[in-house]
């Protein structure tokens, strides 16, 4: 609160001739404010997980992150923060898709195409949004240039992403991007390996099929945790495209959103004994009639629990 007050009345500091160097006072207090913070994490996490980044700067506006290291378990981990502001919710019930080429193309083009679709909020998040440190770089640029520095200092460690809700969101782009990038690759342990906790959709069917093309490279693993009914892992369904039937969504003709990496799908616990408490499953690509049978089944089962998850969210409104 002092920090915000200051930066508030910065001007005024100034124009009293008391406080020229405001500027460089205010740097040196938020690199104090940042050890200090990191000193607090690192005392909760134990002695040998550490937590070497952590930037929450415009957290109002824009995502927060942190890097933390288990020289322990030989890990380098990248947490997302999960939906928090106004803005992050904004972001969340955005439906529009944006076209981005594919990083992961040269690397296998027979199963992947040159450019797919990816949630136009989480991109602007990630990709758009300037570093806060380097205006130069994007959030992604920023932290791939601090994992990358950390992995030159400890090579051979692996790497790990996280995030809840829209960190599961973020989470599994930045997983993908850093698993297409060839000096990540060499630098670290087996593949990069992305936890996300009830992530919203990310991407159409050509995304789909990217992140596939590098889990059969072993450069991508991914589990997404979702618990049935919940209303974000369920979210968008589709971008608005008109004159398209279910085949197509199926397809991926229309800008349909498809979900990616191993589901582990959590019941209620009251429905043990009748469903099973948890269930594993994957997307399948391929066009066989019972291929599709099955994702026109599982994409009307999503729109069934979006459903009940709305009946909820009413309910306890009332």
């Amino acid at each position: 609160k002092l920090l915000g007050l200051i930066k508030d009345n910065k001007d005024a500091l100034k124009e009293s001739g008391a406080y020229n160097d405001i500027e460089e006072r205010l740097i040196a207090l938020e690199n104090l404010t940042l050890h200090n913070n990191l000193g607090i994490m690192n005392k909760l996490l134990g002695e040998t997980v550490h937590v070497v980044e952590f930037v929450d700067k415009n957290a109002k506006q824009e995502l927060v992150h942190a890097i933390t290291v288990n020289d322990a378990q030989k890990r380098i981990t990248v947490v997302f923060r999960g939906s928090v502001t106004t803005k992050d919710f904004i972001t969340d019930a955005q439906i529009g898709q944006i076209k981005v080429d594919n990083p992961a193309y040269q690397l296998n083009k027979e199963t992947s195409q040159e450019s797919f679709r990816i949630h136009f909020g989480f991109h602007d998040y990630l990709f758009v949004k300037k570093c806060p440190n380097n205006e130069n770089l994007s959030r992604y640029e920023g932290i791939l240039a601090s994992v990358k520095e950390l992995l030159k200092k400890k090579p051979g460690y692996k790497l790990n992403i996280t995030g809840h809700s829209l960190g599961g969101a973020l989470c599994t782009l930045f997983g993908f991007f850093a698993a297409s990038d060839d000096e990540i690759i060499k630098l670290i342990s087996g593949p990069v390996r992305v936890v996300s906790i009830a992530s919203p959709y990310v991407g159409n069917v050509k995304f789909l099929l990217a992140f596939q093309s590098l889990e059969r490279l072993n450069r991508l693993r991914h589990l997404r945790a979702a618990n049935a009914e919940d209303l974000v892992s369920l979210m968008p369904i589709a971008s608005p495209k008109l004159g398209v039937n279910v085949k197509d969504l199926v397809d991926g003709i229309a800008y349909v959103y498809r979900h990616c990496g191993i589901k582990l799908h959590l019941n209620e616990l009251s429905k043990a004994g009748t469903e099973p408490i948890y269930k594993l499953t994957y997307s399948s690509t391929q066009n066989t009639e019972e291929s599709i049978a099955n994702e026109i089944y599982s994409f009307f089962e999503d729109t069934k629990n979006f459903v009940a998850s709305i009946k909820k969210v009413l309910k306890k409104s009332e």
